[in-house]
């Protein structure tokens, strides 16, 4: 009688055991919580791996993901609902923020709501980014993948203290630099128009993808005659970062996607140019689109707040969020403690920017295109051109530097003391 109690007993065990075991999707315990998700960036397939992972970490949270590439929702009119109130629908979800109306980021927790609750909610992204993704409305948005466009100084060549604080002193240090044999900057057409982007946000404190030039374009161009005239360009055909790496050049513009271009990461830093007019302005040209959002639903629900931000935090770790955005315009958001100098000013400049400007720069624009652009910049720092011709060449695509160059014969003054002998 004991012996068959014993076995009914180890029966028993091992049915409870095998329950235990198989809890997850398909036996949920009764303390379950399911999240659903939402994804309409292009890297569907690194997402769904870390869907995966966490689930495998996590059998007391059931994911269930409704994703589609960008493309593909707009082709099967997959658009996102409109509300984001409703039972089923998403709790996190990842899309161009920019797309969304006000009406539609009311349905989202702001950031600083989260953190009340969950202080360390996002802790590893740069404010910075945060601030630009939001676009003047109460944060919402975890940036996720941002370019950003600055400009970099060799500290072998240009020590901090040299660092121009006004206009004049950059032909003042071009100048100098010359003397050794140094440019500062390479005279490549790419190089150039992004100089002359540069200073054109600095002129006008406007992006200038998307404007029609004008008159305060001119200031910009006289600034390029300048440093031409002061022997700021190189004529090198190398690539801008080999002339860097070389020490043949004393800075180089560069985006975030393109810094493995730099070598020595412990002697360069992000730099701004002088402001302006002296008003110390300090511009950083800076575009994120991409964000993770939290329904206000899911986090009203005490249930599943948790589980959500541990959904959040784990997709935006340093490890994972590389992962996610591989496809996107990925951007380092913070500074780790094993950064190098490079990184360290790059956080800096982002925390010292008084001022953020889209850099969406196009090829095509309301006035041709770039190319055509850096054509007229070359002819200007080869001392073929003068600042206003150049401007009318900008504005007017249809005429070449020849139209401006030609001199009707009517037009040309005779000598004193000739005459006119052409005759019909």
């Amino acid at each position: 009688m004991i012996r068959k109690l014993l076995l009914l007993l180890s029966a028993v065990l091992i049915l409870c055991s095998s329950l235990i075991s198989c809890k997850g999707e398909d036996t949920p315990t009764a303390d379950y919580v399911t999240i659903r998700t939402s994804l309409s960036l292009t890297n569907l397939q690194a997402y769904g791996t870390l869907l995966s992972e966490f689930s495998k970490s996590n059998t007391d949270i059931i994911i269930r993901d409704k994703s589609t590439t960008p493309s593909d929702a707009y082709k099967l009119g997959l658009s996102l609902p409109q509300t984001y109130g409703q039972e089923n629908s998403p709790d996190i979800i990842f899309t161009d923020t920019a797309s969304l109306g006000d009406s539609v980021m009311e349905n989202f927790a702001a950031i600083d709501e989260i953190r009340a609750t969950y202080p360390d909610f996002a802790g590893s992204i740069h404010p910075f980014a945060i601030a630009c993704l939001s676009g003047g409305r109460v944060p919402a948005a975890v940036p996720v993948g941002g370019k950003f466009l600055s400009l970099f100084a060799s500290r072998k060549l240009v020590a901090e203290a040299d660092m121009p604080k006004m206009w004049e002193e950059v032909t003042a240090l071009s100048q100098k630099l010359s003397g050794d044999g140094v440019n500062l900057f390479s005279g490549d057409e790419q190089s150039v128009i992004l100089l002359f982007e540069q200073l054109c946000v600095q002129t006008t404190g406007k992006s200038v993808a998307h404007n029609k030039p004008s008159e305060e374009w001119l200031s910009a161009l006289r600034m390029i005659d300048e440093l031409a005239k002061a022997s700021a360009f190189s004529n090198s055909a190398e690539d801008r970062f080999a002339q860097f790496n070389s020490g043949k050049i004393a800075m180089v513009f560069s985006d975030n996607q393109s810094l493995s271009g730099i070598t020595d990461k412990d002697s360069t830093v992000c730099v701004f140019l002088p402001s302006i007019g002296g008003s110390g302005e300090k511009i950083m040209r800076c575009t994120y689109e991409s964000g993770l959002l939290i329904t206000k639903k899911a986090m009203e629900d005490g249930k599943k707040s948790g589980a959500v931000i541990a959904l959040a935090d784990y997709l935006l770790s340093d490890t994972n969020l590389p992962k996610l955005c591989e496809e996107e315009e990925y951007s380092a958001l913070s500074a780790k403690e094993d950064a190098s100098a490079l990184e360290k000013s790059i956080d800096l400049a982002m925390r010292e920017a008084t001022k953020v400007v889209p850099s969406e720069f196009t090829g095509k624009t309301d006035f041709g295109s770039w190319s055509d652009v850096g054509e007229h910049l070359s002819e200007l720092i080869g001392g073929l051109s003068t600042p206003e011709q150049a401007l009318e060449l900008i504005m007017n695509p249809e005429k070449t530097l020849s139209d401006l160059l030609v001199v009707s014969n009517t037009d040309l003054a005779l000598p004193e003391g000739t005459t006119d002998n052409t005759t019909d």
